[in-house]
């Protein structure tokens, strides 16, 4: 049974109206970059679960380069206008022995040291810019 004229008339007007065109192009990225957040923010849990571990208190054999990357992940909101972080870890096998949470807070605190944050906007306003 064909489909009558008025049918498709209105069938192509909602086409138009709905713009399938741009909706074709534009729902892929918006999907590709809704997992892209995603992931961020599984990372961001994954790290602060990591960071605030209550039985990472005790002195045991901790990878300080994942405590780094751990604090910098979590910190990523407070300087992400600011700096850019690049990260050249070592290899530290053995672990190192201590407080994975107390090392981490320690990072935190040299990360986000205001003075510290002062000094990387004044470069990125190019007030330093003459120096090498």
């Amino acid at each position: 049974m064909p489909i009558p004229e008025a049918v498709l008339g209105e069938l192509k007007e909602a086409e138009e109206v709905a713009d399938l065109g741009y909706l074709s192009e534009q729902v892929p990225d918006a999907f590709d970059q809704t997992l892209e957040g995603i992931g961020r923010v599984t990372d961001i849990v994954r790290a602060m679960k990591e960071f605030t571990h209550p039985a990472q208190q005790e002195k045991s054999p901790t990878d300080l380069n994942q405590a780094m990357l751990n604090t910098i992940t979590v910190a990523c909101n407070e300087y992400k206008y600011v700096a850019e972080v690049d990260t050249e870890l070592g290899d530290l096998s053995p672990a190192i022995s201590g407080s994975s949470t107390r090392y981490s807070s320690t990072f935190l605190s040299m990360l986000l040291t205001p003075s510290a944050l002062s000094l990387v906007r004044a470069r990125r306003r190019g007030a330093f810019a003459s120096q090498p």
